[in-house]
């Protein structure tokens, strides 16, 4: 029985910066920015290493449009070392690397092979002389692509695969389902995938690693290296081993060089920063040390709690202050973690109800603050507030309008920033 094995990962977003980082550590910054292309880079060793036939890559390979010339000879010196070892490479083009920006001059090397966009083509794979495998793909040519693609796969609604057939892929870069957190390109539902003579669809978009279906097997990888704290935990991609016309085996292989993680850690009471400071260094050495691999820990973590440090961290300079310590602590001690940021959401050790009542600017600020979450008349005033923030053209492709837990976030810490700064000289403090 015939028996071959792939790699399957999508959403490389190679060139893609990284998000939610605080951080002035030096040549930090180039070391993250260069995540993405280790953990491509990493892939490709595993592939060598296991000696697969092929890798599939389900689209979004690059982060923008226009990737620069260094982001497109990394990515094909990691092509050239597969193809060396006679390891193919399969791709489709998803809304981030729409094949309609893929500049005309540039030329794949031999054994890698770009589907198009203009319709479903397919590519056979043969090894010692026999047809094993058939893989069908289907690229975006523009980054809003809103058919259901798999409509226009032209099999016929009934046809029954053949047993001793040739195994059958389809990749495509598609939202199965309307999955919510990602934009809905090329929409289909799960049904329309298993309606088609396909073993296994190779899909990307989602960035979680998710299989919605198994004979047939309908595969999200994820991102193979996540860009932000909105995707925590393992990334990667995964193994198949197909045994006949069967998928015997997937295997999810973590291959994200940098690991996004949220903690929590509860302050009440603290009285210093240096408390506060060597409190959170046991911590992250904590979750360093529970971290499996080499990869790097990307941390953020969330303060709770009631204290008179709530004013102190609210002041920017302050919490800025601290991660820079922390971090050139952590790197003394040799940690693979990096405190990418904090979060504030102390509260001030005072009576905000009593204190509020009292007839001066602190009272006030107070005041307004529960005005403003007492209902949503205060949330629809401060979305009136912050509209031509959101809506200026320099800025409403960086900023994204916050929710109403976000909005009070805010407001508790201009409160806690207002009480700190106002009351911190008077008498007995």
């Amino acid at each position: 029985m015939r028996r071959f094995s792939f790699i399957h990962a999508s959403d490389l977003h190679l060139g893609a910066p990284l998000h939610g980082f605080s951080i002035k550590r030096s040549g930090l910054a180039k070391e993250l920015k260069d995540l993405p292309a280790r953990a491509f880079a990493d892939l490709v060793d595993e592939a060598l290493r296991r000696r697969v036939a092929f890798v599939l890559l389900s689209g979004d390979i690059f982060d923008s449009q226009k990737p620069s010339p260094a982001t497109f000879l990394a990515f094909f010196r990691q092509l050239k070392r597969l193809l060396s070892e006679d390891i193919g490479v399969f791709m489709v083009c998803g809304n981030h690397d729409p094949l309609g920006s893929w500049p005309d001059a540039i030329e794949l090397p031999e054994g890698a092979y770009l589907f198009r966009a203009d319709g479903w083509s397919s590519v056979d794979i043969s090894m010692a002389g026999s047809h094993i495998c058939s893989i069908y793909g289907h690229s975006f040519m523009k980054q809003a692509e809103t058919r259901n693609l798999v409509s226009l796969l032209n099999f016929h609604r009934n046809e029954s695969p053949d047993p001793d057939g040739p195994f059958r892929i389809a990749l495509l870069h598609t939202n199965v389902g309307e999955r919510p957190g990602h934009a809905v390109y090329a929409p289909c539902q799960l049904q329309d995938l298993l309606d088609q003579p396909i073993d296994y669809w190779a899909l990307g978009h989602v960035h979680s690693p998710i299989v919605l279906h198994q004979s047939p097997h309908v595969v999200y990888p994820g991102i193979l290296q996540p860009r932000n704290f909105s995707e925590t935990g393992p990334r990667g991609c995964y193994l198949v081993e197909v045994q006949g016309r069967a998928v015997h085996n997937l295997e999810f292989l973590p291959l994200a060089r940098g690991i996004f993680m949220q903690d929590e850690l509860e302050i009440s009471g603290m009285e210093s920063l240096s408390s506060l400071e060597e409190t959170l260094f046991q911590r992250l050495e904590h979750l360093g040390s529970e971290a499996e691999g080499g990869s790097l820990l990307l941390a953020r973590i969330r303060l709770l709690g009631h204290t008179h440090l709530a004013g102190q961290l609210a002041d920017a300079t302050v919490e800025q202050g601290l991660i820079d310590d922390l971090n050139s602590a952590l790197e003394g001690a040799g940690s693979k973690v990096i405190l990418a940021s904090l979060e504030n959401r102390t509260v001030p050790e005072i009576d905000i109800e009593s204190r509020a009542r009292v007839d001066d600017l602190l009272g006030f600020a107070l005041r307004e603050r529960e005005r403003l979450l007492s209902g949503e008349e205060g949330f629809r005033e401060l979305d009136r507030i912050l509209v031509p923030l959101f809506q200026n053209q320099r800025f409403k492709s960086l900023l994204n309008p916050p929710d109403r837990a976000e909005l009070q976030d805010l407001l508790d810490k201009a409160a806690g920033l207002a009480a700190w700064k106002l009351e911190q000289d008077e008498p007995g403090e």
